[in-house]
């Protein structure tokens, strides 16, 4: 399943680009699409490009939220919710940043060759 197939009155024009890592876990059943990354614990609902046609016109157009631990919506932990897609984005960059961070490899443990044995860094 896919927006395009659930929701076919979506745009695909008006749909924006995501980043890397995006599933696309849209159902009719649903409101709008929807799209998670697992990996960032991230959700985002997006809502029709016409907002005379949105499910909920007074939110914003994108509503990025956080997963639960079994990787759910819960309905209550929002990021972010805005018509502006820039500030989606620049929220996903900064939760790739700090997710970078927290796995980022400090104390480099030297293979012999040259590698870090635990992150696989060429040293």
């Amino acid at each position: 399943m896919t927006y395009a197939t659930e929701f076919p009155a979506y745009s695909t024009a008006a749909m924006p680009a995501l980043p890397d890592g995006w599933v696309d876990v849209s159902w009719h059943n649903d409101l709008m699409p929807r799209f998670i990354n697992p990996d960032l614990g991230l959700g985002l609902w997006i809502d029709h490009s016409d907002p005379t046609l949105a499910a909920w016109p007074h939110q914003g157009r994108f509503g990025l939220y956080r997963l639960d631990s079994a990787g759910d919506w819960d309905g209550l932990d929002h990021v972010i919710d805005t018509h502006d897609i820039n500030a989606v984005l620049h929220c996903i960059a900064d939760h790739q940043d700090e997710l970078t961070a927290q796995t980022r490899c400090v104390t480099h443990i030297d293979t012999g060759r040259g590698v870090c044995a635990d992150c696989g860094e060429f040293l």
